[in-house]
């Protein structure tokens, strides 16, 4: 499952980026699921907090650009899938936090900085 839901009680609930072996690339059953998942979100009224982390080493690599290089007919649905995801998350009434770890590039950088109230940097530095 490329996105990971769990609940930790009535108030707060984890979304995890779930595609390691792709750096948590964005592909389209994960934006898809996103989508829903963003939209469940936004009417439950007992949810308070979302978090979204990823899975792996990384937290997201932006859109996957083998699947994005397919045909143009692809590359516009995911790009519309990212703008309904970064749309529907401005409608949630939780606050959002992004625990960013490793890599953020491209989409995925953006992803968290456009999508979350508040955010956790876990930095590293290697020569």
């Amino acid at each position: 499952m490329p996105i990971l839901y769990e609940q930790f009680g009535p108030s707060v609930v984890r979304l995890s980026l779930n595609r390691p072996e792709r750096n948590n690339a964005f592909s389209e059953k994960m934006l898809r699921l996103l989508i829903e998942r963003l939209e469940a979100l936004r009417v439950d009224p007992d949810c308070r907090v979302l978090l979204v982390s990823g899975e792996g080493d990384h937290f997201c690599s932006g859109l996957d650009l083998h699947e994005a290089t397919q045909d143009e007919s692809t590359a516009y649905r995911l790009t519309s899938q990212v703008v309904e995801v970064l749309l529907r998350s401005r409608q949630l009434p939780q606050i959002v936090i992004a625990a960013v770890h490793g890599a953020a590039r491209g989409g995925g950088a953006g992803f968290w900085f456009l999508f979350c109230n508040l955010f956790s940097l876990r930095l590293s530095v290697s020569a």
